[in-house]
């Protein structure tokens, strides 16, 4: 199950795959390609990597099921770093996009929230977005002017 897509400097393509805990690469002129499958991407129900951003030579890929956010590093080669976890606890985390600053933000639908995760800080709470009658947001976009 295909969920979402993000492109990184290089112009490769990197899809998340709910289902299988895994993303796939898509090289300028290619085809798809198993990038990685790790445990740390397999949903535990039904939707494991969801939304993914790319930013400073790492992709950053949230599990919805896991409630967790994982960094994977890309090596100079183009092949995978080892994934680690940046941040849990989350409640049912969905799309993610990352800003100029170095920070991302998380659309997570289950707790209608908007957080931001910081270098080295723990996620933040941006808008509680239930209170304002928002449910089960899913996706995070930032304009540039």
């Amino acid at each position: 199950m295909p969920n979402a897509i993000t492109f990184d400097s290089e112009g490769n393509l990197y899809i998340t795959e709910s289902w299988g805990g895994a993303i796939w690469n898509v090289r300028p002129g290619g085809t798809a390609e198993l990038w990685l499958q790790d445990d740390l991407l397999a949903p535990v129900t039904a939707f494991g990597a969801n939304g993914i951003a790319y930013m400073h030579g790492a992709l950053y890929v949230v599990n919805t099921d896991q409630g967790t956010v994982v960094k994977v590093p890309l090596r100079r080669d183009g092949s995978p770093g080892n994934p680690v976890v940046i941040a849990s606890g989350l409640n049912g985390p969905d799309g993610v996009t990352a800003d100029a600053f170095g920070d991302l933000y998380l659309a997570v639908a289950y707790g209608a929230q908007l957080v931001r995760i910081r270098p080295r800080s723990a996620p933040e709470i941006v808008l509680d977005l239930a209170a304002a009658g928002v449910s089960f947001p899913t996706s995070v976009a930032i304009a540039s002017l």
